[in-house]
């Protein structure tokens, strides 16, 4: 299941160990993606219910 944010800006920082929305497992980090300048798109996957989810971070 794919779940992407609404567009939700973070800084590096504020990016760290995330619970999977689905289970409450850590989800590790999957895919960092480029996007516009100065962005990046970080894809965080949960191994055990298949959960996936992206965030837009300032870098």
């Amino acid at each position: 299941m794919l779940s992407t944010q609404p567009n939700p800006l973070f800084s590096v920082a504020e990016i760290g160990i995330l619970n999977c929305p689905g289970c409450g497992k850590p989800m590790r980090l999957a895919c960092i993606e480029p996007d516009k300048p100065g962005f990046d798109l970080r894809t965080f996957e949960c191994e055990r219910c298949n959960t996936d989810e992206i965030f837009l971070v300032a870098i």
